[in-house]
Order: structure tokens, then sequence, then C-alpha cells
């Protein structure tokens, strides 16, 4: 998987020029250390004392979701996304919070935040296979189709190629349908060889997550995101 996110770890001077900040410096520290309550807490303080930089934001709402606290990792990224001005930027921003929306559970969501990262950035391949996920699990055997082919068309040597033509060869199967027996042996096959790679999809610009992963939690309200999705 982070094949794909090698591509847009990039160095935070590129988008912004970070001005001396303590609590934010330190803030940083602690979250390239993955530890992640004080990383919030010194990034925090940073905000509160008037630091309005987007990246602040950013790392903030990275840190919150390894906390598993997807609501506030959510409002975040959107703090964030409201202060960019670099589109590139902005379509990370949009694929985090399309990720995290699927870890909700809220497969709509994720798939309208995937399609928007998308749009800013021809380079976001991975989208395609997360929304294959996200409408597998609406059961949607068409869109996941679609999807899992576009995206081994895009990427032919993609991590996720060989699992998918596996899963590929079960959808298109005349006789298929969402059973349990054969919902699972698909299951099997999309985690073969899966263990860490939930966390390995948000994208981090500083490249520092590697081994943590997270459940799938709850569901989120729509409130709260109707300017994003305008």
């Amino acid at each position: 998987m982070k094949k794909y996110l090698l591509i847009f770890i990039l160095i935070a001077n590129l988008f912004y020029s970070v001005e001396e900040n303590t609590n934010y410096l330190k803030g940083l520290e602690f979250y390239s250390q993955k530890k992640f309550l004080q990383a919030i807490g010194f990034l925090k303080k940073a905000i509160e004392e008037g630091y309005d930089n987007p990246l602040c934001y950013f790392y903030l709402a990275n840190s919150y979701l390894n906390n598993e606290d997807y609501d506030k990792s959510i409002e975040n990224y959107i703090f964030s996304l409201k202060k960019s001005i670099n589109s590139e930027f902005s379509s990370i921003i949009y694929y985090n919070i399309g990720y995290v929306f699927y870890l909700k559970k809220d497969y709509d969501k994720s798939i309208q935040f995937f399609n928007k990262a998308y749009e800013l950035n021809k380079n976001l391949v991975n989208v395609y296979w997360y929304k294959g996920m996200a409408y597998f699990k609406k059961r949607d055997k068409i869109n996941t189709i679609n999807e899992w082919i576009k995206y081994i068309e895009l990427d032919p040597n993609g991590p996720e190629v060989p699992k998918l033509k596996i899963a590929l060869g079960i959808l298109t199967n005349d006789n298929f349908s969402f059973k349990e027996i054969e919902e699972n042996q698909l299951d099997q096959t999309l985690n073969q060889s899966n263990t860490n790679s939930q966390i390995e999809n948000i994208i981090d610009i500083e490249g520092v997550l590697k081994d943590i992963e997270l459940e799938d939690k709850g569901k989120v309200s729509d409130e709260s995101y109707e300017d994003i999705e305008k």
C-alpha cells in the first residue's frame, strides 16, 4: 500500500512556510514518535495560541484518527481543508476524510470524498480500491466490479491486483450472490496478507505511520458536512 502513498509524502514546507511555534514543533515531535495523545495536547495548544497553519489541523486530525476518535479527526480535516490553498494538499485531505468515513462504515460519504480527492489528484489511484470495497460492503456488485477493474487498468502492478483478480473471478461468476459462505470466501481473499494495511492508507505527509491497526467503528451523522459536499 505504501507504494501509492510515497508519491504524496510531501515535506510540509512544500505547501506552507511553517512559522516557529513551540507547541506545534513539540506536537510534531511526539507525532513522529507515534505518541498521539501527547501530540494532540501540543497541537491543540498551538491552535489555542492562534497558530492557524492548516498543517497543524492536518496532523491533529491524523493524531485523532490514530486514537480512533473519528469525529474529531473529520472535524479537524475539514478545518485544514477550509484553510488549504494548495489543490494537491486538499486532495490528500479529501482522501483521508474518505478513509475515515470508510472506517465509520458510512460508505456513501466515503465514496463522495474519494471522488473529490481523485478529481484534484489523478495519482490517487488507490481510491478505486477503497470505492470498490465500499460498494462491496453496500452489496452493489456492479459498481464493485467496475471500481476494481478501473484500479487494475490504472495500476496493473498495484499491490492489490493479485487478490482483486481472484475476487473479480468470484464476483463475475454467474452463480454469485451475497450469501454468507460466498461473502466469507471473498472476504478471506480481500483480507489476505493485509493485517496492517488499514492505517497505512491514510496519507501522512511526514510518512511516520507504519504498524498501527484500526478497527471499524460506528456511524457518523450527516450534519456539518453540507458545505464540503456542495
